[in-house]
């Protein structure tokens, strides 16, 4: 089994034991119960066409994500807070409304205010994120990491438990460090 396959049956193990749902504790105490919908599966051809429109290799543990669940959303606990994992489909509509972005970046996710991308240019450490600014926060993580942190932490955003210090530009691929974090809190 591979680590996308553990990853997942560890989740559905969890949910199978509340009729597909999973109980959360988030922010103040709230309890939600959290449901999840996750796609049928992608076809080899449907994620070839993916990559040879974008002229792009996407990560193998990507891939084997797609062949298993051509999409998800999870940790739904209503009002739009769920972490939303694109089909190639998805994919498509978002990377077009953003063709400056998609020759390095591809989205692939989102949670409410943040769009998540794979940094094509890169080969292990390769997910960034967005919130509407210039800056694309680097996560040091691939896809398999990112998904385990996500259903680690109930689909609540972890990212904001430790700040990102390093992050990269659309048009320059260079990793920098965060000003602030030079400069110190002024």
């Amino acid at each position: 089994m591979d680590a996308i396959q553990f990853i997942l049956e560890g989740l559905n193990q969890r949910r199978n034991r509340m009729q597909g749902k999973v109980e959360l504790q988030v922010s103040h105490g709230d309890v939600y119960l959290a449901s999840f919908d996750f796609n049928s599966p992608a076809t080899d051809e449907e994620i070839k066409q993916l990559e040879n429109d974008y002229e792009v290799v996407l990560p193998k543990e990507y891939k084997e994500f797609l062949k298993i669940h051509n999409g998800a959303k999870l940790f739904d606990i209503g009002y739009g807070e769920c972490t939303r994992i694109f089909s190639i489909e998805e994919v498509y509509d978002v990377a077009n409304t953003m063709p400056e972005i998609s020759s390095s970046l591809l989205p692939f996710a989102s949670y409410p205010s943040i769009m998540f991308y794979l940094d094509l240019t890169r080969e292990k450490k390769y997910i960034f994120s967005n919130e509407s600014s210039p800056d694309f926060n680097f996560f040091s993580q691939n896809f398999t990491e990112w998904l385990s942190a996500i259903i680690q932490a109930n689909g609540r955003p972890f990212w904001d438990w430790t700040p990102q210090m390093l992050y990269r530009t659309i048009d320059n691929t260079e990793l920098r460090v965060k000003d602030w974090l030079i400069k110190g809190f002024e």
